[in-house]
């Protein structure tokens, strides 16, 4: 099957090769095929109502990588439907033959026929990706160790997503946006930050060494990514690495462990030969505590990780001598702590819990109604600390420093009020607190009461006297959520 698969695959661009200046119809056609491969069904521009959640999860899976919950019998059995009908691949059985070992590879192609598929749906519900991350999630499917992660790669493809289709929206009536075109990073950035804050991020500088502002900066970068691709060793978080991720269309996922780094989004600084002297990244950490790290502990430098290669008296090229222009490359540090939520204000005295899912509430006075949802509140702001709020290094790459905290309409473009708690509930998602029937918050206390596991609070140590450190009634919270973009010499 597997075999078949690549077969099918490799005949694909056997084909477009020898179109000639019937290409564009003929890839029309072969991208037509492999969504509806994909989604397992002839009507690839149907009703998004009568698309099975099974067909969702596979074009997801294609963009996004998702994780799964490894222990559970259900995964197996849907893993093998996937791979059955919607083009995973199996990459290994082990001797016992237990389980499948299987994937969506990076493959370009399939992976825009996703973006396309996904497009078609976004046109009938723009927020379908994040209702379907919900909808896998109840049903046990998803990791939820890797939810914020999850959530974070959802945000950045979606803001992807969106700038590419503002770019080409003039011809969008006539024919669908091709996402493996790429956009300008600063109209990404755009998509990806708040109306309300996206101009301060823009005229930042760099915080560690002097430099010009980040909209003069990447005034010609662009990016592009349609996938997700999974690294295993060090060598995944390197620039040379991502210039070639950047040519098949990828994001990168730093492995298992890697300090203080989980993505990285490959970046063309300027329009010229593509090799790895051209190539920068946006280094990005995806947190989702409830409250913020400091910036030193949080901040990634590109030394730390080896990212660009070290100076060389002599630095060889495919394209000839490397120009001195291309030894000076900015690169973006995005630090998104999208767990961050407020403590109340004003009126009576409340009593703020933080539960063993993580969700923090106010106890209420009398119970809410059965199945009600608690909604932490989400206020947000941006701000841009002065120069010597920390000691910075004055040499190598300008880095362009940009902290998010929070995840609610004010600090991120793709959401909006309705779906705020929607993505409260996937990073508030860690155990089987997030799977109890009666969500009501009395009866979540009664269940941590029985002490399945113990947690910070009266619900584990009424029986104690109060503590400073045990009793978690009066955890400060963030006041607000915010952008931070940490700024430098000018």
């Amino acid at each position: 099957m597997c075999f078949l698969k690549k077969k099918i695959r490799d005949r694909f661009w056997t084909l477009l090769r020898g179109a000639g200046v019937s290409a564009p119809e003929l890839y029309n056609g072969v991208m037509e095929l492999a969504r509806a491969k994909l989604v397992a069904s002839r009507d690839i521009d149907g009703p998004l109502d009568k698309v099975s959640d099974t067909r969702r999860m596979a074009v997801l899976d294609v963009q996004l990588s998702l994780d799964y919950e490894p222990r559970r019998e259900k995964v197996r059995i849907e893993e093998a439907a996937l791979v059955e009908s919607h083009m995973r691949i199996v990459y290994s059985v082990p001797a016992d033959r237990e389980y499948l070992r299987s994937g969506y590879p990076s493959e370009p192609l399939l992976a825009e026929a996703a973006a396309r598929q996904l497009w078609t749906w976004r046109t009938q519900d723009p927020f379908v990706a994040v209702d379907t991350l919900t909808d896998i999630l109840k049903t046990g499917l998803l990791d939820r160790g890797e939810l914020g992660e999850l959530t974070g790669r959802q945000l950045l493809l979606d803001a992807y997503h969106r700038a590419v289709e503002s770019e080409q929206s003039s011809h969008l009536d006539k024919m669908p946006p091709n996402f493996s075109a790429g956009c300008r990073f600063l109209t990404f950035m755009e998509m990806l930050i708040s109306e309300q804050y996206v101009e301060m991020v823009l005229n930042s500088v760099p915080d560690n060494v002097g430099g010009v502002s980040f909209r003069e900066a990447f005034k010609d970068a662009k990016i592009c990514f349609t996938h997700f691709g999974k690294m295993a060793d060090a060598t995944g978080v390197t620039s040379t690495a991502a210039w070639v991720a950047f040519v098949r269309h990828m994001a990168i996922m730093a492995r298992n462990g890697q300090d203080n780094l989980d993505c990285i989004l490959p970046v063309l600084l300027w329009d010229t030969k593509l090799c790895e002297h051209v190539v920068t990244g946006v280094l990005i950490q995806f947190r989702r505590r409830k409250q913020k790290s400091t910036i030193a502990k949080s901040i990634i430098n590109e030394a730390d990780i080896d990212f660009f290669p070290k100076a060389k008296a002599s630095r060889k090229c495919t394209h000839g001598p490397v120009e001195h222009t291309y030894s000076y490359r900015p690169y973006v540090c995005l630090v998104m702590e999208m767990g961050v939520q407020v403590k109340p204000h004003g009126g009576a005295k409340k009593s703020t819990k933080i539960g063993s899912g993580g969700e923090s509430y106010t106890r209420p006075q009398t119970p809410p109604p059965m199945g009600q949802r608690s909604q932490p509140t989400t206020p947000s702001r941006i701000e841009i600390p002065s120069y010597g709020q920390k000691h910075h290094t004055t040499k190598g790459h300008a880095r362009y420093s940009i902290f998010i905290y929070g995840c609610s309409p004010t600090v991120y473009r793709g959401i909006d009020d309705a779906h705020k708690a929607t993505y409260a509930h996937l990073l508030n998602s860690r155990d089987f607190f997030a799977e109890h029937p009666r969500q009501d918050l009395q009866t979540l206390a009664a269940v941590r009461k029985m002490k399945p596991v113990w947690s910070g609070g009266k619900d584990c140590y009424h029986w104690v006297e109060r503590d400073e450190i045990l009793h978690a009634d009066e955890v400060d919270l963030p006041e607000e959520e915010c952008v931070l973009v940490q700024v430098g010499m000018n």
